[in-house]
């Protein structure tokens, strides 16, 4: 994946995740708004890579129309996401990656900013993500 003028080890513009496990009090986001930025960045504001058992409430996000997705998961199980929202028009909210990926949730909050709520790819089973209105 090109992530641009940005060295591997920034994988996204605001928190990166990564193997963590039921970590809920320190990631459950309440109100929290990810951002200003200066310039379009085209990496999702938060990466959870080999994450399990995680909460995450009240995270909103800006998309980049131009950028893959606003969040990104790659081997990650068990993951709730819970009244997120998308601020501005972007292609995904959430992109799910990898053959571990399992138990992913997304229920309410207001994605419509989001051409798609979800795509599962690179490895991930689409039965991986559940969808909640």
């Amino acid at each position: 994946m090109d992530r641009g003028p940005y060295p591997a080890s920034l994988k996204s513009y605001g928190s990166p995740v990564q193997s963590t496990r039921s970590r809920r009090s320190a990631w459950e986001y309440r109100e929290s708004v990810i951002g200003p930025r200066r310039a379009p960045d085209q990496r999702p504001a938060v990466v959870f890579d080999r994450v399990r058992d995680a909460a995450v409430n009240g995270l909103s996000v800006q998309g980049n129309a131009e950028a893959e997705s606003a969040v990104r998961l790659h081997d990650s199980q068990d993951v709730l996401f819970s009244a997120c929202r998308v601020l501005t028009p972007s292609k995904l909210f959430l992109q799910v990656e990898g053959s571990k990926a399992s138990g992913i949730v997304i229920d309410g909050g207001d994605l419509s900013k989001s051409a798609a709520p979800f795509h599962v790819g690179a490895g991930a089973a689409e039965q991986s993500v559940k969808l909640r209105a």
